[in-house]
């Protein structure tokens, strides 16, 4: 694991199987428009973004849904009774399902491999 401190090492290229972890299992939450290269990014990597906004204020999030930006957004209230807590819930189990099946998968075609 880096340490924060290690600036070169942290930006170093990683080709994409050797990363820790994979765009598809990153959620990036963002709360203002310099968030949106970011959100953007991960999204297309396969992750999910999700757009956090003040009670009421949601032309943003509707303009970036819009735009294909974002996967999702929701009030910034982070309390576990609120949509945002359940969003990323449904996210994260997503998220393990897809990983425990790709697992299962590989397992099955290796063993298919060997029996040729």
């Amino acid at each position: 694991m880096l340490d924060v401190y290690e600036d070169k090492k942290l930006n170093t290229f990683t080709p994409e199987g050797s990363r820790s972890v994979p765009f598809t299992n990153m959620i990036y939450i963002g709360d203002g428009l310099t968030d949106v290269p970011c959100m953007k990014l991960v999204k297309n990597n396969g992750g999910k973004s999700i757009a956090v906004h003040k009670a009421g204020d949601l032309e943003t999030s509707h303009k970036l849904m819009r735009e294909r930006r974002i996967d999702f957004f929701a009030e910034a209230d982070y309390r576990q009774d609120k949509e945002l807590f359940s969003l990323v819930s449904t996210i994260l189990a997503k998220m393990q399902a897809d990983n425990l099946l790709a697992a299962e998968h590989q397992r099955m075609a290796t063993d298919a491999e060997g029996k040729c």
